[in-house]
């Protein structure tokens, strides 16, 4: 298990509300029409399922979606073995569920979704894209979207994209992270100076990289709806650290992420007073590392 801090805690908190929301208007609508779905859970970096909290276990992602008892089968995909096998130990032992409907994957979250994923269009999915930096590819996003029928929760890392804007050796990563490389232009523009053309930093080159991803997550399908002013977490210094990005098929599947934010964003921008008043935040807060 690892220690988690605030700034996670606060996905698992919006995630539980989420998924809380999200069954009961499923079930009411399909009482409302007698029809019945089919649904899946994805966890694409899933982790051990448990975190140490202080001086307590919290449940991690697989778990917190596992106790909904609502999905038909969960799809946990992670390249660590160890954490894997750890959840999968987790979950054999503590919950009752179905275990023939639990899909544990030990390989890369982007190659298993673009090349073994079957997506089939009598069930509803639900995507919980929570990666350790900038490491979901926008293909893995693009396939989701374009099925028409996922719910997204896309953890947007502003923090490992600015670490590694101006790594050479991360360029690779971050065109696939946006599926081009016009990200560039977004960041840097060219300024005519005494010594000719120069390259200069934009100044809200932040804003600009997550706007064009949510406007290029819209020109996917028409059939899609994305939250205007996704959930922001900052340091204390207001760098912003990541944002999540809610996607949906349906209007309603957008007005739940609405809620959420909602409900969660006073809690987050109160996260940074936290670290402040506890302790020297120059060693427990996350700045330019991942966390």
């Amino acid at each position: 298990m690892d220690n988690i801090q605030e700034w996670s805690k606060i996905k698992l908190k919006i995630l539980d509300y989420y998924l809380d929301v999200y069954r009961n208007i499923m079930k009411s609508t399909e009482e409302k029409y007698s029809v019945k779905w089919n649904y899946t859970y994805i966890d694409a970096f899933c982790g051990p399922g448990l975190h140490i909290d202080d001086d307590k276990i919290i449940d991690g992602s697989p778990l917190i979606a596992i106790k909904k008892d609502f999905f038909n089968e969960y799809i946990f995909i992670d390249t660590d073995v160890k954490k894997m096998n750890n959840l999968k130990k987790t979950i054999q032992t503590n919950i009752d569920v179905d275990l023939k409907n639990i899909e544990y994957i030990k390989m890369d979250s982007n190659r298993y979704i673009l090349n073994n994923l079957d997506i089939r269009n009598s069930y509803k999915y639900v995507c919980f894209l929570d990666p350790y930096g900038s490491h979901l590819e926008w293909q893995v996003v693009e396939k989701l979207v374009q099925t028409e029928n996922a719910d997204l929760i896309i953890h947007f890392s502003i923090m490992d994209l600015r670490r590694n804007l101006e790594n050479e050796s991360s360029k690779e990563r971050i065109d696939k992270f946006f599926g081009s490389t016009k990200w560039c232009g977004i960041v840097h523009t060219d300024k005519e100076t005494l010594f000719g053309k120069q390259e200069e930093k934009i100044t809200d080159y932040e804003n600009n990289l997550l706007n064009h991803y949510i406007e290029n997550i819209r020109s996917l399908t028409k059939k899609i709806f994305v939250t205007e002013k996704p959930l922001k977490l900052t340091n204390s210094k207001n760098a912003s650290l990541y944002y999540l990005i809610f996607t949906s098929p349906k209007e309603a599947g957008l007005k739940v992420a609405t809620q959420a934010i909602k409900k969660f964003q006073k809690e987050a921008n109160d996260v940074p007073k936290k670290y402040k008043n506890r302790m020297d935040s120059s060693n427990m807060e996350p700045d330019n590392g991942l966390f």
